[in-house]
């Protein structure tokens, strides 16, 4: 064969075979040479990506055609290993599995994915929590509920969930989160607490919500005609919002504007600005019309705040911080995880704050979807330590109190949570 690249290389047996009329290419440059047949039978992805038109080639061109995919070589032969009628590849760890269990469950190879599960039960006794992430990764239920079920099986003495779960997330290491929904997290605390099954999704899936950013619909409303605006701002989607100097002035003067300068006299200058419309216009809005145009929601608030602690702002700063904490007082738990899901840290210690006031069990917010599972595990662990610390009332347990209270702060980097006097706490908490 002809006209190989230079910085690439073939695979080793089986995948070197002349009569190959397809080329698979990992992301580190490893070239299989297959037969579409076998992977068509394999993989309803890859019979469809074979019907499509290729590209066309020269005539002095001898080499097939060449897929790209996202795999790197080694998950890439594993894969094609079992698609192919040979000694299949002996998996053993979590770090030979997952990566091909990702793949097959990409390629819609469902006869490999339950293989793969299989693979996994035996290591579910010793490591519950490693597979049940596993598991809500690649969206597998019924491993994910025999999981779930493990779990339940290493309760601790006190039989509270978090004592288990602290233990196992300390020994598998709290990336085992990672991937991980809050509301899945949320529902393995359920099934613990009330002994129903455990399920990867909402019962009721969540009702649309006041998101930001906004989508854009007549993003120019609120800019008044008289005087007339003088800037128009590109923004990374490359809508073109009207706006007026002064106003960017006022309220954005750190805000960094590029552009090439405006030949046509005629014409309006244009500066590019390093954001999107669906984020520009909501602060517009508020720089025009100030504080009675502040959007309503958690998510909205803490988006805004994020936003403008970025760009600067700090003129909005002040209203801002007011709307927060009357949203954090109204909704403390939508409040939490709204800022847990952009990792700002001040902003999630003022809800949790709040959180103390109120029972846990079955609270549950449609916002737990988007956040990561190791906000809610942090906000059960709060939650906890909060509960105990609360028990010391001698004197001789006070340095023991000012200690945990410093090492738990440190690790949940909610700062200033601590505050609150512990007697207002005690009384506020359930079975966590």
């Amino acid at each position: 064969m002809e006209s190989r690249p230079p910085d690439t290389q073939v695979a080793a047996p089986p995948f070197d075979q002349p009569s190959a009329d397809i080329i698979v290419r990992s992301t580190d440059r490893v070239d299989f040479l297959v037969h579409r047949t076998i992977l068509a039978q394999a993989s309803p992805v890859f019979a469809d990506m074979f019907t499509l038109p290729q590209q066309p080639r020269g005539s002095a061109d001898t080499e097939p055609p060449v897929v790209e995919v996202s795999e790197d070589k080694e998950t890439l032969r594993h894969l094609l290993l079992f698609c192919y009628p040979v000694k299949k590849p002996a998996l053993t760890s979590f770090e030979d599995i997952v990566p091909v269990l990702s793949a097959a469950v990409k390629y819609d190879m469902g006869w490999l994915v339950d293989l793969l599960s299989a693979y996994l039960k035996p290591m579910m006794s010793a490591r519950p929590l490693r597979v049940w992430a596993i598991a809500c990764g690649a969206r597998l239920e019924e491993l994910a509920q025999e999981a779930a079920e493990q779990i339940k099986a290493n309760r601790t003495v006190s039989k509270r969930f978090m004592q288990t779960m602290c233990r196992l997330v300390k020994e598998e290491g709290l990336d085992v989160l990672n991937n991980i929904s809050g509301g899945e997290y949320f529902r393995l605390f359920e099934h613990w607490r009330c002994r129903g099954s455990f399920t990867l999704y909402p019962a009721v899936p969540p009702a649309p919500s006041s998101t930001y950013p906004f989508p854009v619909d007549n993003c120019v409303e609120f800019v008044p005609a008289d005087p007339p605006p003088d800037i128009l701002l590109r923004c990374t989607d490359n809508k073109v919002v009207k706006a007026h100097r002064l106003i960017l002035l006022l309220h954005m003067a750190k805000v960094t504007l590029t552009g090439p300068p405006c030949e046509d006299p005629d014409s309006l200058p244009l500066s590019s600005i390093d954001m999107s419309s669906t984020q520009l216009v909501p602060l517009l809005r508020v720089c025009y019309r100030g504080e009675l145009a502040l959007p309503s929601g958690p998510e909205a608030i803490a988006g805004m705040l994020s936003d403008c602690r970025r760009l600067q702002m700090d003129g909005m700063l002040p209203m801002l911080a007011r709307r927060w904490k009357e949203t954090v007082e109204a909704a403390p738990f939508e409040a939490y995880f709204a800022a847990a899901d952009r990792f700002d840290p001040c902003d999630a210690a003022a809800a949790a704050r709040e959180t103390i006031k109120h029972k846990l069990d079955g609270v549950y917010t449609p916002n737990m979807e988007n956040a990561s599972a190791a906000a809610c595990h942090h906000l059960l662990e709060f939650y906890r330590d909060t509960y105990e610390l609360a028990l010391y009332r001698d004197e001789v347990s006070r340095k023991k109190l000012e200690d945990d209270v410093r090492r738990i702060t440190d690790k949940l980097t909610l700062k200033q949570v601590w505050r609150r006097p512990l007697d207002e706490v005690s009384g506020y908490f359930g079975a966590a």
